[in-house]
């Protein structure tokens, strides 16, 4: 508890910058159980607000300067051969199966709800907990490389589509490494954001 004490003694109370304990772990397992009783939005919902805690303490992490937002969209576009390669690879292997839901609903039925759930909401609730939480505490158990690659899988394995599989593990490497890079979380979600935006775009011209 000795956080607790620090945090009380400098009067500091934003519970987000606590050094990771070892319960921290814990938060893995239970999204899952979360998506399985249908509370998974909620549950990441509620972990975001919590991180926000520590955004309002630290506004540069949170700093959108055109510079940010750059690097980010030079970030995207370096890797976007990669990510087209892996896409056209999963659409040869796994042609049979189906897309991802979300997909279908954009292809049917765009809206402004949609919209605002795929480029603002799920970046931002997506990337704080698989960037911030579970790659934080994989990289403290097993070290940065297996962190990217377990988070990863974990990102792919939870949009339960073996189709998009190949082209989610991309992208989630791609946010692992620039939030290690930069240490800043916001890289990540404008990364998450922009690819979903192109392809909310690409899905509208198809």
């Amino acid at each position: 508890m000795h956080w607790l004490f620090v945090c009380l003694k400098k009067k500091q109370f934003n519970l987000v910058s606590i050094k990771i304990e070892d319960w921290f772990i814990l938060l893995i397992p239970l999204y899952f159980f979360c998506d399985f009783i249908n509370f998974a939005h909620s549950f990441l919902l509620i972990i975001t607000l919590f991180t926000l805690v520590r955004f309002l303490n630290n506004r540069n992490s949170l700093n959108l300067k055109l510079d940010v937002i750059k690097f980010s969209v030079i970030n995207l576009i370096i890797s976007w051969p990669l990510i087209v390669l892996t896409s056209l690879f999963s659409m040869f292997l796994f042609s049979e199966f189906e897309e991802q839901e979300i997909v279908t609903k954009l292809k049917t039925d765009m809206n402004i709800s949609l919209l605002l759930s795929s480029i603002v909401i799920a970046p931002v609730l997506e990337e704080i907990y698989f960037r911030k939480i579970v790659y934080r505490i994989l990289k403290k158990k097993i070290g940065v490389f297996m962190g990217i690659v377990i988070s990863s899988c974990m990102f792919g394995i939870i949009h339960y589509n073996l189709y998009s599989f190949g082209t989610l593990f991309v992208i989630s490497i791609i946010c692992t490494i620039n939030y290690e890079n930069t240490g800043r979380i916001i890289h990540s979600i404008l990364i998450h954001s922009f690819f979903n935006l192109v392809m909310i775009i690409f899905t509208y011209i198809r």
